[in-house]
């Protein structure tokens, strides 16, 4: 595969890419805590022709060096830890972190999670828990005497109980990262640590660079939806170009291809010119060659005639050279005839074909956060493809020349069965042209000639 052609095929694996990643974003425009990816592209090995600073003569260096590059790759994806817009729900489980920060999640296998998804709900038996019903750590328990829950923006949790009286419940931790773009996320809204994000240091909301707690608030995607659009824009156009690049080394080297096969085709020709005017120059000192005739078409030698009849009287005998009428010919066998070649057809071929297709897509629904201000938007793209074409060929053949024949037999009615063949010897090789069919005496010229048109079972 040519180089150019190859680096353009990374950038399309590298836009496509980009354009995942996007799709990701503004399909989770409305997740509640979701951190927006950004593709970070990287550009692949060089090809160093020529060193910078190499030396140029005894007394000189090279400024600038010759490398090509291999193309890009996306080498990672980050997740942009931005505060997301607060919407405030008025929901007493509905917590939201204003800062550096991630809930802790307890799992089935016992490991922790993260999460920045405040969107808590109490269990069977009194516990805060997710969505999925994964249980906050540490654990708070609400008493089923709790009137009314008042999480403070530390993290401690109080409940004002029936009969009157307020508890303390617990006191909610969060966990903070020293680097919070390298955990993984997992699905279900949740992050797992890995040695890239660093272990995690769990504190009190508020304290120690650890964001504050709003109860009756959720955090919402950070992902800008214009944002994301115009960055879909920029990938398409990346990505037509690197089409475009693909497709104009395609056809340099179909231009390639096409004059070198006409540079080929004229040394061929070139070549049987030369052989061709050396085989006309050597055809004068070669032997000609003995004619061979086909089976069937072997020269017929004219019939001994049986001794002429007594005469009878009669004014007119079949042997004498006229008819009685004086016209024509009386044409015995082995009498040759010159046959006049005039052949010619004609054939046409039109066909016709049309294509038609009508393609729409609907793309991009998005809603603003909450049903926002924007609303609702939609992109509509669509595209019509019409193709049509006619194509007309004709062909002309035409046979000229003459062939000499020979009468092998005389019919009842007088007229000739007549065949012949002509053998032409060409440079390579040679060809024979055969005639063969039935005539009609008065057919045939007063110069012994006859039309082939006028054969009846040409062939």
């Amino acid at each position: 595969m040519d180089a150019s052609m190859w680096v353009a095929k990374t950038g399309l694996d590298a836009q496509q890419t980009r354009m995942n990643v996007i799709s990701n974003n503004l399909a989770n425009v409305n997740t509640t805590g979701f951190k927006r990816d950004r593709a970070v592209f990287e550009d692949l090995l060089y090809q160093n022709i020529r060193q910078a600073g190499g030396q140029t003569s005894a007394a000189t260096q090279a400024p600038t060096g010759l490398m090509l590059g291999t193309g890009v790759r996306v080498m990672a994806t980050e997740k942009l830890n931005i505060q997301g817009n607060m919407i405030n729900t008025q929901n007493p489980l509905d917590l939201a972190i204003a800062g550096e920060g991630h809930f802790q999640i307890l799992q089935a296998d016992g490991t922790l999670a993260y999460t920045r998804d405040g969107n808590f709900k109490v269990s069977a038996t009194g516990q805060l828990v997710t969505s999925s019903g994964q249980p906050l750590q540490p654990a708070i328990t609400i008493p089923a005497t709790a009137q009314s829950l008042t999480i403070g923006r530390d993290g401690t949790v109080s409940a004002e109980l029936f009969g009157g009286g307020a508890a303390t419940i617990g006191q909610i931790q969060v966990a903070r990262f020293l680097n919070p773009a390298g955990l993984t996320p997992v699905g279900q809204n949740l992050m797992k640590e890995t040695p890239a994000s660093g272990a995690p240091t769990a504190t009190n909301p508020g304290v120690a660079g650890a964001g504050a707690l709003m109860q009756g608030t959720l955090e919402a995607s950070n992902v800008n939806v214009v944002e994301e659009m115009v960055n879909m824009i920029e990938t398409q156009r990346a990505y037509e170009i690197n089409s475009k690049a693909i497709s104009a080394v395609d056809g340099m080297l179909k231009y390639m291809n096409q004059n070198m096969s006409g540079a080929t085709m004229a040394a061929r020709l070139f070549s049987a010119f030369v052989l061709g005017a050396a085989c006309l120059a050597g055809c004068s000192v070669l032997p000609p060659q003995p004619l061979t005739h086909s089976t069937g078409f072997a020269p017929v030698y004219p019939v001994v005639r049986e001794a002429p009849q007594q005469a009878t009287g009669s004014l007119y005998n079949a042997d004498m050279g006229e008819t009685f009428l004086g016209r024509g010919r009386n044409f015995q066998i082995g009498d040759v005839i010159t046959v006049v070649l005039s052949e010619s057809t004609q054939a046409a071929r039109t066909q016709s074909g049309s294509l038609s297709r009508t393609a729409s897509n609907d793309v991009l629904p998005t809603a603003t956060l909450g049903g926002g201000l924007l609303g609702s938007t939609s992109a509509l793209l669509g595209g019509t493809i019409k193709s049509d074409g006619t194509g007309t060929a004709d062909q002309t053949a035409t046979l000229s020349g003459s062939v000499v024949v020979t009468v092998v037999d005389v019919m009842a009615n007088g007229n000739l069965v007549v065949r012949g063949e002509k053998q032409l010897a060409l440079t390579e090789g040679s060809e024979i042209i055969q005639v063969a069919g039935v005539i009609r005496p008065d057919d045939v010229a007063p110069n012994n000639t006859v039309q082939s048109k006028r054969l009846a079972n040409a062939q």
